[in-house]
């Protein structure tokens, strides 16, 4: 599971938060209160931010995360539409993404 994160959904997200109120009931506890917060808050996270499902099998290499595995998914689409210079950005990003995987792997 992972997050797709793009600027068109922040955008939208920015464009929604400017109208969203949230009024804090004193009355119910505090902890009462901030699970409700907390709901609140995480249904605006799935409604922007939905989760994704990506299947990792154990023929994919270890640091093929769930997020590196759909850029490649995305720079394999762009390559089949001919938009070589848009998948040979993402190709830039998949590497970053696969050398702080490893680094953090490294420093444990």
């Amino acid at each position: 599971m992972y997050r797709k994160v793009t600027p068109a959904q922040h955008a939208s997200f920015l464009s929604y938060a400017k109208s969203f109120e949230y009024a804090v009931n004193t009355t119910d506890g505090v902890q009462h209160e901030f699970d409700c917060f907390y709901a609140a808050v995480r249904d605006l996270l799935d409604r922007f931010y939905p989760e994704r499902t990506i299947v990792i099998t154990s023929a994919d290499p270890e640091f093929v995360t769930p997020a590196v595995k759909a850029m490649l998914r995305q720079k394999n689409r762009l390559m089949c539409r001919g938009r070589t210079n848009e998948a040979d950005i993402l190709a830039d990003r998949i590497g970053r993404a696969i050398i702080s995987y490893n680094s953090v792997e490294l420093s444990y």
